[in-house]
């Protein structure tokens, strides 16, 4: 159960989407295991996008609707949501601390892969590099704050 908790968290709190069209919601299993959820896997389209900040993204999405259904399942959600809150809480500062390492490549991506600027996918694709990343933060510790609130309140 913890997997399909843990990637349910990933999905959450960067925002993706992807699992409500479920081409790319994979699971995985040990040679005489048990089902678990992952890997994690296409985060292109929408994620930390603001407005989907303060919602849920994909609580009924394929099978979670009947997870959640489920008092066993909402309480590993509550335990682990416990004990990794202090590792999210580090997750802006980690993007900082990656964004000054990346931020010559993504000159260089941008040169060899111009993004036409009548295209949006995430809304930040015409933003300055920093702009994107301080976005990226600000969505990133809102969703932190609300699903902290709706989590422990369930």
């Amino acid at each position: 159960m913890a997997s399909f908790v843990d990637w349910w968290f990933v999905h959450e709190l960067a925002m993706n989407g992807e699992p409500n069209h479920p081409k790319s919601s994979y699971m995985n299993k040990d040679r005489l295991g048990k089902l678990k959820a992952g890997p994690v896997w296409d985060f292109d389209w929408e994620t930390f996008v603001p407005r989907k900040a303060k919602s849920f993204t994909i609580k009924d999405a394929i099978y979670y609707a009947r997870l959640f259904s489920d008092p066993a399942f909402v309480a590993v959600v509550k335990e682990r949501w416990a004990a990794q809150k202090p590792m999210f809480d580090g997750i802006s500062d980690y993007i900082r601390s990656v964004a000054s390492k990346i931020e010559v490549s993504n000159e260089i991506d941008a040169e060899i892969w111009p993004y036409p600027a009548s295209q949006t996918v995430n809304g930040d694709e015409q933003m300055s590099f920093d702009d994107a990343v301080e976005r990226i933060i600000s969505a990133y510790e809102t969703k932190l704050a609300w699903l902290d609130t709706q989590i422990n309140g369930m």
